[in-house]
């Protein structure tokens, strides 16, 4: 299976021009039932995710304010790299593109629909569940809950009473039940968008909001029964229970764990002086990948380093990279320039030259 490519995968996706309202986007999210929607920014595709929309003050917020940027991926991408961007950026599909169009996209379903064709059977919920997950209790506040999705970077927190499970509250169930909601005593359908607004709406208690027959399955029930629950419920989750009370959690992101198993040990990657704008997750994965790919062709590989420095005169940047081999080389190697993904581009493709020629 992990010989695969992301083309033999693609699926189809939904996607808006950044030129749209975050409101907009959001009624076509909740109309279908959709977790992300993706949004052509120049050759690229970013993504508006329920939780990036919970992430902003308002539904008027700008398109651009709301969605963020995800590696793109090509049909000639592995499963294991798709496992491993979906995985780190805690999404549920990665958009797949080639000449600046977007194909469709490679999803966590797909991925798992696969693996559950395999050795899932053999393998019990409690050996790749999240123990001891975030919670909250039926008496707090949704706007608490909401903090909490975003902070963590999570959509789902089971609702407690000690270790009892009483329910639980998705970033589905904030967006779609309180923030998309028509505005009492406004007419033509308008949705929630001011700030006081939305703090007010937030202002109400987990338990009224939380679903109290949250999908569960035991510690020992194997993974391929928990993905059939998931799909036949259109769920999520599912929450690992021993006696009523709550042991861990199950979302597709705990399914990638199997895909970045089967793709072996990486080579450990250090990048510093990243500048803190919404490049630097894109960049660092843009780098990891590169050296990933050339472990694949120089298995001598050991360690990879990489510093960004802004050169405020020139008000360009310097990038420089050391790889280290298992023979104890190093190779270093620097340049100059304005686009930090371009640099990082031609960084991974010197770097591939010069190591191929060393090894001549």
């Amino acid at each position: 299976m992990l010989e695969l490519k992301v083309g033999e995968l693609i699926s189809e996706a939904d996607w808006v021009e950044a030129s749209e309202t975050a409101a907009s986007v959001v009624g076509r999210m909740r109309e279908k039932g959709l977790y992300e929607v993706f949004v052509k920014v120049g050759e690229r595709f970013a993504m508006v995710t329920l939780r990036s929309v919970l992430s902003k003050r308002s539904l008027k917020a700008k398109l651009s304010e709301v969605m963020v940027r995800v590696p793109n991926l090509s049909p000639e991408d592995g499963l294991v790299e798709a496992a491993k961007v979906m995985s780190e950026y805690r999404i549920r599909s990665v958009p797949v593109v080639k000449d600046g169009k977007l194909l469709g996209c490679v999803s966590v379903k797909s991925i798992v629909e696969l693996l559950s064709k395999g050795k899932l059977a053999s393998i019990e919920a409690r050996k790749f569940m999240t123990p001891e997950p975030i919670t909250v209790r039926r008496e707090d506040k949704v706007a608490k809950a909401r903090n909490l999705m975003v902070s963590k970077r999570i959509d789902h927190l089971p609702v407690t009473d000690g270790m009892e499970l009483e329910g639980i509250l998705t970033s589905s169930d904030i967006v779609f039940k309180v923030l998309a909601q028509p505005e009492k005593g406004k007419g033509g359908g308008k949705m929630s968008a001011g700030i006081t607004g939305k703090r007010s709406r937030l202002n109400i208690d987990v338990g009224g909001l939380m679903d109290e027959d949250p999908l569960t399955c035991g510690l020992r029930t194997p993974l391929k029964e928990v993905y059939e629950t998931m799909k036949s419920r259109n769920s999520s989750y599912s929450l690992v229970t021993m006696m009523e009370e709550l042991q861990g959690i199950i979302t597709y992101r705990d399914f990638m764990k199997l895909i970045r198993e089967e793709g072996g040990e990486e080579v450990p990657v250090y990048i510093t002086g990243l500048p803190d704008t919404y490049e630097a997750g894109l960049v660092e994965e843009k780098f990891r990948r590169a050296v990933g790919n050339l472990a694949k062709s120089f298995p001598g590989l050991l360690e990879a380093k990489s510093t960004v420095k802004y050169l405020e005169g020139k008000r360009r940047y310097s990038v420089s990279a050391m790889i280290l081999m298992k023979d104890g080389k190093r190779y270093h190697y620097s340049l100059e320039g304005y686009d930090l993904l371009d640099m990082y581009d031609e960084l991974a493709a010197k770097v591939k030259r010069i190591l191929g020629e060393k090894a001549r």
